[in-house]
């Protein structure tokens, strides 16, 4: 049984660790590969740039940081964002600054507008949405990710206001996965030059199926 812990800012040594473990765990995502062209360590140097983006917009926004820990190693990680919550719309400028430091205006408005995309798919009422859900390349098939996934579905159960969790994926393997858990595919969009699934688990869905 792997013990989830919630993080909050500011995160100090963890901050760079949940960094890698998020790359390692995108490097090979279809959407990500459609996005970023190069390859070898210039796509995995750009993947590292837009996880410590999404990671500190995310900190900014003062949304939740899930992990999994093990003698002070960060094993699994997942990023939700609660019912209501918004972009930091400064932070989020001066984030599109960085990036366009490292990397081409056409890379970050290609995922600027799938962001947008695919948070036109989420439902009206408040939801918890996962953001990103990532594990050690190592640590693979050894349970960390269904327990990041089932943490966060108790975390939206026991909230008040909540009618479930969000998430999309462009790794059309990751589908029946999900469906699993109790997830219904909502939409499936053409996003930055990959397909995406747009899902929904209703709180009590396990209850259900």
């Amino acid at each position: 049984m792997w013990n989830v812990e919630r993080l909050s800012e500011p995160l100090g040594p963890h901050y760079d660790g949940i960094v890698e473990v998020l790359s390692l765990g995108f490097e090979t995502d279809p959407g990500f590969l459609a996005l970023l062209q190069g390859s070898g360590e210039s796509r995995a140097r750009l993947i590292r740039e837009l996880m410590r983006s999404t990671l500190t917009l995310h900190l900014a926004g003062h949304q939740p940081v899930f992990v999994i820990e093990q003698d002070g190693e960060i094993l699994g990680v997942s990023l939700a964002e609660e019912p209501g919550a918004s972009l930091p719309l400064l932070a989020g400028a001066k984030e599109l600054v960085r990036l366009l430091r490292v990397t081409r205006l056409s890379v970050v408005l290609r995922s600027v507008q799938g962001m947008f995309a695919l948070m036109r798919e989420r439902p009206r009422e408040p939801h918890y949405y996962l953001g990103m859900l990532a594990v050690h390349p190592r640590m693979r098939g050894r349970g960390l990710g269904r327990a990041l996934l089932e943490d966060l579905q108790a975390v939206s159960e026991s909230h008040p206001d909540s009618i479930g969790v969000g998430l999309d994926t462009s790794n059309a393997r990751n589908v029946t996965l999900y469906e699993h858990f109790g997830y219904q595919m909502v939409a499936r969009l053409r996003v930055s030059g990959s397909d995406a699934w747009c899902m929904f688990r209703p709180d009590g869905a396990n209850r259900r199926i």
